[in-house]
């Protein structure tokens, strides 16, 4: 004779996980989006590119769907130092006029060279990712509890 047991409580696992699962979604989708905008924060903060605080400040959830989240910025000088620049040179004047970062003196230059890229974002987003598996487990793990 075969018999069959355990068929109550896996039913109940079941009709708990259906039942919780988009959201449980957008929790394990804020948690990386938070995690990715910690980690973009800190990675500015070390690589010394802050001024005003305006990049770190307008790093943020742009939109959270129901099965994906967007994170960026949208300072304009944010792609400068994520990706780099060429040089630049004056197109309607003869001289380009910054503020040494250093010095805090006026400069008036011809030419400035390029930087190198700086990424914040994309390694703050490929250690989420990395982190994802375990972080969607984690949550399971206390959702069959």
């Amino acid at each position: 004779m075969i018999e069959a047991s355990g068929y109550e409580n896996s039913d109940r696992i079941i009709k708990i996980f259906n039942s919780t699962i988009s959201i449980e979604i957008q929790k394990i989708l804020e948690i990386i989006a938070d995690g990715v905008i910690n980690e973009a924060r800190y990675i500015l903060a070390k690589n010394e590119n802050i001024d005003t605080g305006g990049l770190l400040g307008s790093i943020r959830i742009f939109e959270l769907g129901q099965d994906y989240v967007i994170v960026g910025t949208d300072a304009p000088h944010a792609g400068y130092i994520e990706y780099g620049r060429g040089p630049i040179r004056p197109v309607r004047a003869t001289v380009l006029r910054f503020f040494d970062k250093k010095t805090g003196k006026l400069v008036f230059t011809k030419y400035v060279g390029p930087t190198e890229p700086m990424p914040f974002m994309q390694p703050a987003a490929e250690k989420w990712a990395r982190l994802f598996e375990g972080i969607v487990a984690e949550r399971v793990q206390k959702l069959l509890r």
